[in-house]
């Protein structure tokens, strides 16, 4: 069941929309040009879908996120949240890297609780919603352990937790798996379809692996070579079928495998 957010208010329709967006990167030098990044990057999020971003290295994916999360802002066009245009970052939407970026001088029950602190939530409130969160993540044995006395895949469940202590409205996650071994990516994969529908939290992820777009999505956006642009767009329920199947794992099936070889062709 989801959480009501105590932080920010719930936006029912188009929780954002990506509208002719283009980005250039600043020049390294007055000898050269800015680079275009972005060009003409449009497409509307809807609350409780979960969408991949795949493309090549270097295409412009993080700068995406970045735009998405208010760090930067759009050289052209306008990013709009809850029909408002962004103006910099916000709790409503949660962000995580490749690396965890925990703070190491706090323990794991800590570094959960930090987001709701800076909230001036209510202590008891913020405590409930450690505890439950420990549990949602398989780490309540480990409250007071310090990031350095975690494994990768601990502190990616710890980094998950944590941005959702505050219980954004959209998670941001660049490539979150990709430097965990085979196995416990395997377990965070279905950790986060499990959290995703539990807590109907709206997602949009980049990664490389084309396998976990699948097993995970409901639409997988491809994007181009630099300039980045999204130039196909996938509708799959995959992971839909693993849940009413009461599985991890999808079926891969005739249509899987089509649809596998159909992102592979635009990605090489």
């Amino acid at each position: 069941m989801k959480a009501v957010s105590k932080i920010a208010p719930d936006c029912d329709q188009k929780l954002m929309q990506v509208q002719n967006v283009s980005f250039f990167y600043p020049p390294r030098s007055r000898k050269h040009k800015p680079i275009l990044a972005l060009k003409n990057i449009e497409f509307t999020i809807n609350p409780g879908e979960f969408i991949c971003l795949m493309g090549p290295s270097g295409c412009g994916k993080t700068s995406l996120l970045r735009l998405m999360a208010g760090y930067v802002f759009p050289s052209e066009g306008q990013i709009l949240w809850c029909g408002n245009q962004i103006e910099g970052p916000s709790v409503e939407r949660g962000v995580i890297f490749q690396q965890p970026n925990l703070y190491p001088w706090l323990s794991c029950s800590d570094n959960i609780a930090f987001g709701p602190h800076m909230a001036k939530l209510p202590e008891d409130e913020v405590q409930e919603t450690v505890e439950r969160l420990l549990r949602a993540v398989y780490l309540q044995d480990f409250h007071d352990a310090l990031p350095h006395e975690l494994s990768g895949g601990m502190k990616q469940r710890c980094s998950l937790a944590r941005s959702l202590a505050t219980e954004p409205q959209l998670l941001l996650m660049d490539e979150p798996f990709g430097a965990l071994d085979a196995m416990t990516r395997w377990e965070m994969q279905s950790l986060i379809r499990k959290l995703s529908i539990e807590t109907i939290t709206t997602i949009f992820m980049i990664t490389h692996d084309i396998d976990e777009g699948l097993a995970l999505a409901d639409r997988i956006f491809v994007m181009s070579e630099l300039p980045g642009q999204i130039i196909r767009e996938f509708k799959v329920d995959f992971s839909a079928q693993a849940v009413a199947n009461q599985s991890d794992r999808v079926e891969i099936n005739a249509e899987y495998l089509s649809l596998r070889e159909e992102i592979v062709n635009l990605l090489t």
